[in-house]
C-alpha cells in the first residue's frame, strides 16, 4: 500500500469515527428511563405542593390588603385620612391581586408539567403508577404548626381561667380574714364591756 493509500484509509476512518461511536453507544434502557421519570415526578410534585402553599399565602395577603383598603376607604369618606394614604392602600391592594395571579399561574404551570410527566411514565412499558406521598409538603408542615399553635393557645386559655379562679379564691380568703378580724375586735370589745360591768357589780 502506497503512502497515499494509507492517508486515504486514515481519513476514511476518521470521518466514519463519530458514526461508529454513535452506533456503539447504547441508548438508555426502559428501566433507566422509568427511574428518571419517577425522580422527575417526585421533584415536580414537591415543587407543585410548594407553589400551592405560596398561592394560599398570596390569598391571605390579598384578604389583608382588601380589608385595609376597605377600612381606609370608609375613613376617607369621612375625611379622616389623606388622599396619599388612600392611594397607597389601593396600590397595595392591586399589587396583592397581581401577585396572586402570578402565583396561581406558576402553580398551574407546575401542575401541567407534573401531569405530563405522569402521562409519560404511564406510557412506559412495565411502569407502575407512582404514588407521591405529600406528608412532607410545605402545606402539611404549615398546617401542623397551625394545629400546634392552636393547642398552645387553648392551653393558655385554660391556665388563665385557673389563675382567675385562684385569684377569686384568694380574694374570698382575704375577705374572710378581714371579716374574722372585725369579729375578733368586736369580741374583744364585748369582753372589755363585760369586765367593766363585773367590776361595777362588785
Amino acid at each position: 500500500m502506497t503512502r497515499i493509500h494509507r492517508l486515504v484509509a486514515i481519513a476514511l476512518v476518521a470521518l466514519s469515527g463519530p458514526a461508529v461511536l454513535a452506533r456503539q453507544t447504547p441508548a438508555n434502557s426502559p428501566a433507566d428511563e422509568i427511574e428518571r421519570l419517577k425522580e422527575e415526578i417526585e421533584l415536580l410534585a414537591a415543587k407543585h405542593e410548594t407553589s400551592e402553599a405560596i398561592v394560599r399565602s398570596a390569598e391571605a395577603s390579598l384578604k389583608v390588603a382588601e380589608a385595609d383598603s376597605a377600612r381606609l376607604q370608609k375613613l376617607g369618606n369621612q375625611n379622616l385620612v389623606s388622599r396619599e394614604e388612600l392611594d397607597r392602600s389601593a396600590a397595595a391592594f392591586e399589587s396583592a391581586k397581581a401577585q396572586l395571579q402570578i402565583r396561581v399561574a406558576e402553580s398551574r404551570e407546575t401542575g401541567v408539567r407534573l401531569d405530563q410527566a405522569k402521562r409519560r411514565l404511564g406510557r412506559m412499558p412495565g411502569a407502575k403508577p407512582l404514588v407521591v406521598k405529600p406528608a412532607d409538603s410545605l402545606g402539611d408542615q404549615l398546617e401542623a404548626i397551625k394545629k400546634q399553635l392552636t393547642k398552645i393557645q387553648t392551653d393558655q386559655e385554660v391556665i388563665l381561667k385557673k389563675l382567675e379562679a385562684l385569684e377569686d379564691i384568694t380574694k374570698q380568703h382575704k375577705a374572710t380574714q378581714t371579716t374574722l378580724g372585725v369579729i375578733l375586735q368586736d369580741l374583744d370589745k364585748i369582753k372589755k364591756d363585760l369586765q367593766d360591768i363585773a367590776k361595777k357589780l362588785k
